[in-house]
């Protein structure tokens, strides 16, 4: 097991939302007693990490949205050097070492997702030189310096525009590379068959509730006894929140106690 975690916030986690601040600070603190090392990426220390020279090369020319740019940073960071990718909005609610199965048991894992995206990209581990990274980083790689805007604003296009061969612009265009392989490659469907299945939507379950929804005691409830590893949150979300409690405000005073005294 490779135990870097790589996390990534383009201006800055000095200069990022309080939420930011604070996922960051539990993947600390849940996980460097057990030898993880965590590394918060920006503009500013980029180029320590992987060749900025090449990406610049590999961007030039192109509108390249700011989550388009954090696709093709975390490929780039794990095909050089491997460890776990986690986005800056995902909360680290258990230590990885006290999650209930080993995300590097077969060298590549995510979560994976029951819709046309089939994973959820805000948590990857992969060891260098592993097949299923390579493919996807050539695809990614193969699939930008193919195209003049890579990404959207929003989720607006969806799958089947992306069949039809309709690729400008599209939000999910990682997700649906990812995809292609699995129809298209069976040595890469074959590997990610062999990782542990696990799905991405209870990890989304606080977003299903809604994150600034007032919370009930009955949702009060259903978040005391969450049991899942992370949850995926919006750094866009209010918090702390204002003076009527909401799910996340609950959600993080039940499992991110000091991150309240040190919002905003």
């Amino acid at each position: 097991m490779i135990k870097t975690i790589w996390s990534l916030w383009l201006d800055g986690y000095d200069r990022a939302p309080p939420l930011v601040r604070a996922c960051a600070q539990y993947w600390v603190e849940r996980n460097r007693g057990d030898g993880w090392k965590i590394n918060l990426i920006d503009r500013g220390n980029l180029a320590a990490y992987i060749d900025d020279r090449q990406l610049a090369e590999l961007t030039a020319g192109r509108t390249v949205s700011p989550a388009s740019l954090s696709d093709i940073i975390r490929l780039e960071l794990l095909a050089r050097h491997g460890g776990l990718w986690v986005d800056s909005t995902l909360f680290c609610q258990r230590p990885i070492e006290a999650w209930d199965f080993d995300p590097s048991s077969s060298g590549f894992f995510v979560f994976r997702h029951d819709s046309d995206r089939k994973l959820a990209s805000w948590l990857i581990y992969a060891e260098p030189g592993h097949h299923a990274l390579e493919r996807w980083h050539t695809r990614m790689r193969e699939y930008v310096a193919g195209h003049n805007s890579i990404g959207a604003a929003t989720p607006h296009l969806s799958i089947w525009r992306w069949r039809f061969g309709m690729r400008e612009g599209q939000y999910f265009w990682l997700h649906y590379l990812f995809g292609d392989l699995l129809r298209r490659d069976p040595r890469f469907a074959a590997e990610v068959a062999a990782m542990p299945q696990r799905s991405a939507r209870p990890m989304s379950g606080l977003q299903a509730m809604g994150l600034e929804t007032s919370c009930t005691p009955q949702l009060q409830a259903e978040i005391a006894s969450l049991e899942t590893p992370l949850q995926k949150l919006d750094w866009r979300a209010r918090f702390p929140g204002d003076s009527s409690q909401s799910v996340l405000d609950f959600y993080m005073k039940q499992f991110a106690p000091s991150a309240q005294g040190q919002a905003g």
